[in-house]
């Protein structure tokens, strides 16, 4: 996530473009023209510095917990499938 982050603000502040956005954000229309990563990669990017410290509190707290329950590869198929069927949901709603 902070990397994501990281990524994307260096492309904007330091380079001026929105380079991260265009290839990783979910829209219809990248769906349409076969970016079907956007799917997952939207899950990266976040709209500010308070956007991605509550997703990461929440992981910490909460993903520890389950990680420990679940085991490691189970927590991330489970991040995985949350953010696929999310931007599923998305889709159909948009």
């Amino acid at each position: 996530l902070v990397a994501g982050f990281v990524l994307q603000n260096v492309f904007a502040r330091w380079f001026g473009s929105d380079a991260p956005m265009q290839w990783a954000a979910l829209t219809s229309a990248h769906v349409r023209d076969g970016r079907v990563w956007t799917l997952l990669t939207y899950a990266l990017l976040h709209g500010g510095i308070l956007h991605l410290l509550l997703n990461g509190l929440g992981l910490f707290f909460l993903g520890r917990e389950l990680q420990d329950r679940i085991g490691q590869a189970r927590f991330l198929q489970l991040l995985l499938v949350g953010a696929l069927g999310a931007g599923l949901v998305w889709l159909g709603v948009n």
